[in-house]
């Protein structure tokens, strides 16, 4: 029986199919690139790791002047201890129907240690990589977050 969560068809060649798990994309989809910015490495000691998290948390604003939005996406990982194995998803719905735009899934090897608190630094490596290759930018990102 074959396991349908590794079927995929349809990407180009230069697609490490190793490395996606998932995606679902329906026939009419906006292409709009997702900008990230790099603010920092993730290839830190745990000394950096703390010092970098205590410069972004200055950073973080509570208000909110947010309006108008029509792509949520939700997004998490996993972890297989045994391997390092990170699997990261995210789904992008358009609000406020809840019609699923995309869905897509990677799997990366853990780089950062488990350390709670410091967790980012392990497991958003592999979910920027799944935002980087959305066909559409979300307008908001629903997560569970520490660290």
């Amino acid at each position: 029986m074959q396991n349908n969560l590794f079927h995929i068809t349809g990407l180009p060649e230069t697609v490490n199919r190793n490395n996606i798990l998932r995606e679902r994309t329906p026939t009419a989809v906006l292409h709009k690139t997702m900008l990230i910015r790099n603010l920092h490495s993730f290839d830190v000691t745990y000394q950096e790791a703390l010092r970098i998290q205590r410069e972004l948390a200055g950073q973080i604003s509570l208000s909110s002047s947010f309006s108008g939005y029509r792509y949520v996406a939700g997004a998490d990982v996993g972890y297989s201890g045994k391997d390092k194995n990170l699997f990261a998803a995210v789904v992008v719905q358009e609000y406020p129907s809840g019609k699923e735009i995309f869905a897509r899934a990677e799997k990366s090897t853990a780089t950062f240690p488990y350390i709670p608190g410091l967790l980012s630094f392990r497991e958003i490596p592999v979910l920027l990589h799944v935002f980087e290759n959305l066909p559409v930018t979300p307008d908001v990102v629903l997560c569970d977050g520490q660290g």
